[in-house]
């Protein structure tokens, strides 16, 4: 089971709050945020994880989570797994961001310290965009807890 105590669910202030009280009926804490275009929006999420102490995300998604990140600006490494597969959509094959993306080679997003691996079959690469810095970390403030006598 995925969902459970523990599991932190974000969603648009949009979504349906009968959805959210069954997630949260289920152990799960549903998180409300500002949406963008009709999904959450990604800076206000990294916002939320950061005064949670998360400071480091794996981000698992297609193209169009991927892209989201990206295009953003909130993506500072990049961790790429290549599997023997040839795999397309809508006449773009090997395409793995949505959309019309860089147009030449010059406006590319590039990669640098660049590490590969292979693992059976598939090959992992892994690298830094060129530019982007790694988030802050953000000091957590001591938790305050009233007693009452």
């Amino acid at each position: 089971k995925v969902i459970g105590p523990g599991t932190l669910i974000a969603t648009t202030r949009g979504a349906p709050p009968d959805a959210a009280r069954r997630l949260a009926g289920r152990g799960a804490e549903v998180v409300r945020l500002p949406g963008r275009g009709g999904r959450v929006d990604l800076a206000a999420l990294l916002d939320e994880l950061g005064r949670r102490g998360v400071h480091e995300l794996l981000v698992e998604g297609g193209g169009v989570v991927h892209g989201g990140f990206l295009a953003a600006g909130l993506a500072y490494r990049v961790v790429l797994f290549v599997a023997p597969l040839l795999l397309g959509q809508a006449g773009a094959p090997l395409a793995w961001l949505p959309g019309p993306g860089p147009a030449t080679v010059a406006a590319a997003l590039r990669l640098r310290g660049v590490s590969h691996r292979r693992l059976g079959d598939d090959m992992m690469l892994a690298g830094f965009l060129d530019g982007a810095r790694p988030p802050a970390r953000r000091r957590r403030a001591p938790r305050r807890t009233a007693r009452h006598t």
